[in-house]
């Protein structure tokens, strides 16, 4: 692959995440920073949705003692189920979001 073929991909991925939805770039950067409120974010925030109810870094699901963003997205043995659809349909979402975007810039770049 010739320098400028590589310089022209790297421009369609900054393309194809331009083109993310605000909420899902959030999300996903919040997500990677752990930045998500999770029971174990929350407690260490000191900061509850319910103020009649006490804080706890507990899994709501499995009663695990450390509920993190990842323990939420994809660890939780009670949720695997769940975890599994998700992530199945996450994947169908981004893969057709990726192609069309690609097909989109490759078109725009003259590539076929």
């Amino acid at each position: 692959m010739r320098e400028t073929e590589h310089l022209d991909m790297d421009a369609t991925w900054l393309s194809v995440l331009h083109d993310l939805p605000t909420a899902v770039l959030r999300f996903g950067s919040k997500g990677l920073l752990n930045c998500l409120p999770s029971p174990n974010n929350v407690a260490r925030w000191k900061k509850s949705p319910n103020p009649n109810r006490q804080i706890s870094a507990k899994c709501l699901i499995c009663e695990a003692p450390n509920c993190t963003t990842a323990h939420i997205l994809s660890n939780c043995p009670a949720a695997m189920d769940r975890i599994l659809g998700r992530h199945n349909n996450i994947l169908t979402v981004f893969t057709d979001f990726v192609r069309m975007s690609l097909l989109t810039h490759l078109s725009m770049i003259g590539v076929s």
